[in-house]
């Protein structure tokens, strides 16, 4: 895994044959976490990307971070739920409009400081992990489990932090 921890994260294919994605996102994680500690508090407000929603304010790091800590949450709910028996992984119809979906869940993490957004990236990329090791085998090598497990494990939280600029995960 050196590799994962010197290359640029953006150059990776996470699900070439042979990557382990839970060690994968251990190292995404760590990295990405490495990056949010060394950011200075001012830079958590600053507008980063315009919303995709029409009228909406403008994304800050605080809000990108969020959605991607609000995600990991809710894929531990859904995540959870498949590994117990008791669940389907959802589609994309499940969310509806996905854009109005993640707008309005900003609200959960407005207001908070930069070390609180920190801790929950760290906790909800923990709890996710936690989820992605109980995984069967055969169910981890799904497509469902990429889509809705791995991917907002490595590729998803990626992107989200890039809004800072495209090399800014290249060598945290």
């Amino acid at each position: 895994m050196d590799d994962l921890r010197t290359r640029p994260l953006a150059t990776f294919d996470f699900r070439a044959p042979g990557r382990d994605p839970v060690a994968d996102a251990e190292e995404v994680h760590t990295r990405l976490a490495s990056v949010l500690a060394a950011l200075p508090d001012e830079v958590w407000a600053r507008e980063l990307t315009a919303s995709d929603v029409s009228g909406a304010p403008a994304w800050t790091l605080r809000d990108h971070i969020g959605h991607v800590a609000d995600w990991d949450d809710e894929a531990v709910r859904y995540a959870s739920e498949v590994v117990a028996g008791s669940g389907d992984w959802p589609t994309d119809d499940d969310y509806g409009d996905m854009d109005a979906w993640n707008e309005s869940r900003r609200g959960r993490w407005a207001g908070r400081t930069p070390a609180e957004m920190r801790a929950l990236y760290d906790a909800a990329s923990a709890a996710l992990v936690d989820v992605a090791r109980r995984l069967p085998r055969d169910m981890a090598a799904s497509d469902e489990a990429w889509v809705w497990l791995f991917s907002l494990l490595s590729e998803h939280a990626i992107e989200h932090v890039q809004v800072l600029g495209e090399d800014v995960t290249a060598g945290a």
